[in-house]
């Protein structure tokens, strides 16, 4: 017959021991040397708990940063297209187009916010 006993409450930690030595170990009826190696090995289980803890942390945050740079690869980037014009028809085709004036002599410097998708070359 097997029992599960707790080594540790906080991180849980549990260990199967069959019912004499989980009987022993509860009562401490252990000598003082097998005392010495259990809390030896309840120590060493308890600092490879805080190292995994430590460790699923780091990998945790890492994900958050990879869904964080996912999220902004879906999104399209936001370009602007320049074009001049050269004359009056066609500063007014760009206007109408949805350029806006940017800059230039006698404001002949347009711009179009636009999005463009992103492409992942190989």
């Amino acid at each position: 017959m097997f029992e599960v006993h707790h080594i540790s409450y906080n991180p849980e930690i549990t260990v199967v021991l069959c019912a004499d030595c989980h009987s022993i170990i509860t009562r401490r009826k252990l000598s003082p040397e097998a005392q010495l190696q259990i809390e030896w090995a309840n120590e060493n289980l308890r600092l490879i708990v805080k190292a995994y803890v430590k460790k699923i942390a780091k990998l945790q945050a890492q994900i958050s940063e990879l869904e964080r740079l996912k999220r902004g690869m879906l999104e399209p980037i936001k370009e602007y297209v320049v074009k001049q014009a050269g004359c009056l028809e066609e500063i007014t085709k760009l206007i109408e187009q949805g350029y806006e004036v940017a800059n230039g002599p006698n404001g002949t410097i347009f711009k179009k916010r636009i999005q463009i998708p992103w492409r992942l070359t190989v």
